[in-house]
């Protein structure tokens, strides 16, 4: 009797923002942001402009408006706020401009991006 192997098949959901790299040499496919994400709905009535702002809300307002995970200790981000105009700035570079204001960094893990601070004094 004739013996065929069954291709293993893998299947990537992508979100907006997302692409899907495919590693040849392990035969896998890794999630991963693309280059320049884009705000989902360019007129949608997201405001980019903050004005003492907790970074959670900050945060929060990047995750609706680029559809992406951003992944932080809120406990130690507790007493942190934003004071900036972020409206014309990549995301990439707004997230730049939020880690010096919070004296931290910011990694792309995947697809989802990774804060990394030991928070702001109150």
């Amino acid at each position: 009797s004739k013996v065929t192997a069954a291709a293993e098949q893998e299947a990537v959901v992508l979100m907006p923002n997302q692409q899907v790299v495919y590693e040849r040499a392990g035969k896998k496919l890794t999630k991963s942001l693309v280059e320049q994400p884009a705000v989902l709905q360019p007129f949608a009535s997201y405001s980019f402009e903050f004005n003492d702002v907790p970074v959670r809300e900050v945060f929060g307002t990047l995750e609706k408006a680029y559809g992406i995970q951003i992944v932080y200790d809120e406990e130690a981000l507790a007493n942190c706020s934003i004071h900036a105009t972020l409206t014309d700035v990549p995301l990439y570079d707004k997230l730049k401009l939020i880690c010096k204001g919070i004296q931290g960094t910011y990694e792309v893990i995947d697809s989802h991006i990774v804060i990394t601070s030991k928070g702001c004094t109150p």
